[in-house]
This record gives C-alpha cells, sequence and structure tokens, in this order.
C-alpha cells in the first residue's frame, strides 16, 4: 500500500525526518514564548528606569501664625 496525496512523498525524494520537524516546532515555539515574555519583561525594566527618573514636584504649603482668641459662639 502506498500514501498518495498532497503529503505523500514522491519516488526518490525523503520526507523530514519527525525529529528534524519537531526540533523546528520546538524552536519557533521557543522564540514566541521569548518575544511575549522577553517584551513584558524588557517593558517592565523600561518603566521602572522611567519612574526612578521622576522627582516629585514641590509641594505648596499654606501657612498662618497662630493667635490666642476667645471662642464666641454667634
Amino acid at each position: 500500500m502506498t500514501a498518495t496525496g498532497p503529503g505523500a512523498a514522491q519516488p526518490g525524494q525523503r520526507r523530514p525526518s519527525t525529529v528534524k520537524r519537531l526540533l523546528i516546532m520546538l524552536i519557533l515555539v521557543g522564540v514566541v514564548l521569548f518575544l511575549i515574555f522577553g517584551f513584558g519583561a524588557f517593558h517592565t525594566i523600561m518603566i521602572g528606569k522611567f519612574l526612578a527618573t521622576l522627582k516629585n514636584p514641590p509641594q505648596t504649603v499654606a501657612t498662618m501664625v497662630a493667635a490666642k482668641t476667645s471662642f464666641q459662639p454667634r
């Protein structure tokens, strides 16, 4: 029994081995995961560096001299 169809090996041609295809798939999945999680880590580090350079703006404080007065209800 011989296989026919688009995935069948033609006479004189070898199909790529399963191990080779598995390694290519694992490498591609590893690259995609590295890009996803690597970007997340890079994003977190860059935001941390940016926030570290920010300074608190000067705070406005209103002051007044305290004086002793007697309480007079209206």
